[in-house]
């Protein structure tokens, strides 16, 4: 897997005159003595966090190069980084001061000594100059699995569960260098005898901005047939936004729009973009849940409207259903289980990646500095607020409350898995203490990935 909020620094450092080397410890051995030998040579070694689960890790590899490399600068960003007060941050790192917490420009501009107006627009950079000094090994194991497309960031709702950057106006990348950095991926790829590109979209709304988006698909279709390689990227989107982003476009098209000067319609555009998947955020029962959740732009008629609309198109649809929220009652429950297996069944290119709700995690509404103190006292509980995980005494007290929640959440995997309309396994909560927490751990790590 290919960070490309690590890219993205990177590429921004270079620019700026700085030495970068990427390491990926999925590939790389820490005790390699090469991989020893660059850390040793390195001024800063910087980390990106994926989710609050990999904060334990992280503790313990910042403990492990401390140890080997005294003195050693030690940056860590990221989403999860960035939503932990600085306090809380000093407490789970052991308050050094060679261990940053990068929440923003300011705190790189600072680790490197520069002041902050130097640093370049990390929506204007390009990727490519990080890319070149990947080995080719390396290079050549990332691109035979799913990428980050990075394309935009920011999202406008307000959803109380996301921690996502939100309430915010989505900020796209330079379009020019975006098919830059593409076209660049599918000639290298090419050198490498790869033949196909799979990508993951990084907006948190694909759909939401309808003139941008449309520009990006129409350059994934460019590149895709001017290069010759293959290119299928999935995405995440709001309902009420891909409807109407779908209806601006085909407007669009039948006005004769430059932009979209080739593409017969929506479904053909899609199509030659290589889009194949889109994740819907669904994520409970009815509007009574979502609007206790301030989800106020999902409506339950948009749910079978997109799933009909993307089987017309031949693209799968993944229904999202985060599901045990606080304020689910039995009937949401219950109701959330027989429209997760309704959806399902409505079409063959329906499948469902269920999760359970986690109210507090760094960035949402739910994270207060009550919850942030019992976690720093005991760090292993940031994997039980993995959205996988059962719900455990942690995140809902109520016992009745928290098994039927479990209950509503195992029944729609173990019932759709068998027939292939699952994408997503349970975990148990690990970040308790004792032989529990033991078994647990084996548990988890004997579980097949996300699918």
């Amino acid at each position: 897997y290919l960070n490309c909020s690590l890219v993205s620094v990177g590429a921004r450092l270079k620019l700026m005159g700085h030495t970068v080397t990427l390491l990926d410890f999925n590939i790389d051995r820490y005790g390699d003595p090469a991989i020893q030998e660059t850390l040793r040579q390195s001024d800063v070694v910087g980390f990106s966090l994926l989710g609050a689960p990999y904060i334990p890790a992280a503790i313990e590899l910042s403990r492990k190069i401390q140890n080997d490399f005294p003195g050693k600068v030690i940056a860590y960003g990221g989403q999860t980084i960035e939503n932990i007060s600085r306090s809380a941050f000093g407490k789970l790192f052991g308050n050094s001061k060679n261990i940053k917490q990068i929440v923003g420009d300011i705190d790189i501009a600072e680790l490197v000594d520069a002041p902050i107006y130097s640093l370049p627009n990390p929506l204007s950079v390009s990727f490519v100059p990080v890319w070149e000094e990947i080995d080719p090994s390396h290079l050549r194991k990332f691109m035979r699995h799913e990428m980050t497309l990075e394309v935009s960031r920011g999202c406008i709702f307000e959803c109380e569960h996301c921690a996502a950057r939100k309430a915010q106006k989505e900020q796209f990348r330079d379009a020019k260098i975006f098919e830059q950095d593409l076209r660049f991926l599918a000639q290298r790829a090419k050198t490498l005898g790869i033949t196909e590109l799979q990508f993951y979209a990084s907006s948190l709304d694909f759909f939401q901005t309808p003139s941008r988006v449309g520009e990006i698909l129409c350059i994934l279709a460019r590149v895709q047939e001017e290069e010759g390689m293959r290119i299928k990227a999935r995405c995440l989107s709001c309902m009420a936004t891909f409807l109407h982003t779908r209806q601006v476009i085909e407007n669009w098209i039948a006005q004769g729009r430059e932009t979209y000067r080739g593409f017969q319609n929506f479904s053909d555009l899609l199509r030659r973009a290589g889009l194949w998947c889109i994740g819907f955020g669904v994520d409970g029962a009815d509007e009574s849940v979502w609007e206790r959740l301030n989800k106020r732009h999902n409506k339950s008629s948009d749910v079978p409207k997109c799933i009909k609309i993307c089987r017309e198109m031949g693209i799968r649809t993944e229904i999202l259903m985060v599901m045990g929220f606080p304020r689910d009652e039995k009937h949401t429950l219950w109701k959330t289980v027989m429209n997760s297996l309704r959806y399902a069944a409505s079409s063959p290119l329906v499948t469902l990646r269920p999760y359970h709700a986690k109210m507090f995690v760094p960035g949402n509404e739910g994270w207060d500095e009550e919850i942030e103190e019992i976690m720093v006292e005991n760090p292993q509980l940031f994997y039980n607020i993995d959205f996988c995980a059962l719900g455990s005494e942690l995140t809902d007290l109520d016992r009745l409350h928290r098994w039927i929640g479990n209950l509503a959440y195992l029944a729609t995997i173990i019932i759709l898995t068998p027939f292939g309309k699952c994408n997503a396994v349970p975990l148990l909560p690990q970040g308790e203490r004792g032989i529990y927490g033991m078994i647990a751990k084996i548990f988890n790590r004997i579980m097949p990935s996300d699918r």
